[in-house]
């Protein structure tokens, strides 16, 4: 039963690759930077917890995105009716591109032999899941100053003013917890030089069904076919895309943490909504013309 939940998710974003499940979670202080996400061998406690254009997300095959219309387009009554206004006007990556899981090894192994003999991704992907979850609630409750520490400056001040505007139930769609993430996934691994500061970016994208673990503790409580009706209503209705870049330095001087440089979720329902209204209004200007 709870493969048919997964699968109607799937039915908006079809995943081209997955890794390894996510079964550790990084025992770290919430109002501390992310410094043990690629060196975790803890679990934690399960309970709820209370950029401008970013480089080359992927190699290979073009990622499965979703653009939409400018926000000039977008007027306060539209907003009003999204379940999520849009935190970025960069688009969102739903899914790694094609190839995309090839040069995340190899880039993977590099950062281990080159920068840090104990970065282990599938830790780093178990300690994102915990670092998600703890941002995020933090944003729904739009408590900036504990977010600092976490993020960076800039997404703070990029995340201010959308977040402020929101309404209370809108504001409630930020918070995602551990359970409800269904998939996550590594875009990219970039190794890059400023000067004589070396950093590593990793770009991830995590497809999340909020309230998904309510969902799946009440299944036997119905017949399979009005679990299975409402099942694909409640994904439909519910169903978000994430996309997040912790950004760590590898210098002499530099703390060692992982610090998150890009936020962007999407409600995948808006985002089709969008995509409809775009397209709308380019066949009536083709038609004025």
């Amino acid at each position: 039963m709870l493969n048919r939940i997964r699968n109607g998710s799937q039915r908006i974003i079809r995943n081209q690759y997955s890794l390894k499940p996510l079964v550790e979670l990084v025992n770290a202080d919430a109002s501390q930077p992310f410094s043990s996400l690629s060196n975790t061998k803890q679990p934690v406690n399960q309970s709820r917890l209370p950029c401008s254009q970013w480089q080359k997300h992927s190699q290979g095959l073009p990622s499965c995105s979703f653009y939409s219309t400018d926000n000039e387009r977008q007027s306060e009554n539209e907003n009003v009716k999204r379940a999520l206004p849009k935190l970025s006007d960069e688009p969102i990556i739903a899914t790694p591109g094609l190839f995309s899981f090839f040069s995340v090894t190899f880039n993977a192994i590099k950062v281990r032999n080159q920068l840090d003999g104990e970065f282990s991704l599938d830790d780093f992907i178990d300690g994102s899941k915990r670092a998600v979850a703890v941002i995020s609630d933090k944003m729904a409750s739009a408590d900036f100053d504990g977010l600092r520490g976490l993020v960076t400056d800039k997404v703070i001040d990029d995340l201010q003013n959308p977040i402020v505007a929101m309404t209370e139930e809108q504001r409630s769609h930020l918070r995602v917890l551990e359970d409800d993430i269904v998939a996550q996934f590594v875009s990219s691994i970039d190794i890059r030089e400023d000067e004589d500061r070396k950093f590593v970016d990793i770009f991830t994208i995590l497809q999340v069904v909020l309230g998904y673990k309510q969902l799946t503790a009440s299944e036997e409580k119905k017949s399979p076919l009005d679990f299975l009706k409402q099942t694909s209503m409640f994904v439909d209705n519910n169903l978000y895309v994430l996309n997040y870049k912790f950004t760590r330095e590898y210098s002499e001087n530099s703390s060692g943490d992982w610090i998150v440089s890009f936020i962007n979720h999407a409600n995948i329902e808006d985002q089709m909504n969008d995509q409809m209204n775009f397209f709308k209004k380019s066949f009536e200007d083709k038609g004025k013309k």
